[in-house]
């Protein structure tokens, strides 16, 4: 059955990317502070890509961005998504067996 909140239409602000969810994550995951490169290279973008995410989730109170230095912190609202993304991806790497991967596949080598 579903709940009463499911039949409900998604305003566009409930609604976040999984690129800006995994950033958060990768900022978490360095403790709070990241560099536009380090989330660059953790999401498998470019560096101006990086920044454009960063902006917005800045606007959006979700990190403090530092456009000159190119730093990204979490405030509370980022740091919430950004554990409880970590912890997800945890419990989901628990259960898949063998070494975790990027997710990229080469086929034909």
């Amino acid at each position: 059955m579903l709940r009463k909140e499911a039949l409900l239409p998604l305003r566009s602000s409930d609604i976040m990317a999984n690129t800006e969810n995994r950033v958060l994550e990768i900022i978490y995951d360095c403790g709070g502070k990241a560099s536009v490169f380090t989330i660059a290279r953790g999401i498998g973008f470019n560096s101006d890509y990086a920044r454009m995410i960063c902006e917005s989730l800045g606007r959006r109170d979700y990190i403090d961005y530092s456009a000159p230095r190119g730093l990204a912190i979490l405030r509370d609202k980022g740091a919430e998504i950004g554990k409880r993304e970590a912890s997800q991806r945890k419990k989901l790497q628990e259960t898949m067996p063998g070494k975790p991967s990027r997710g990229r596949v080469v086929l034909g080598y």
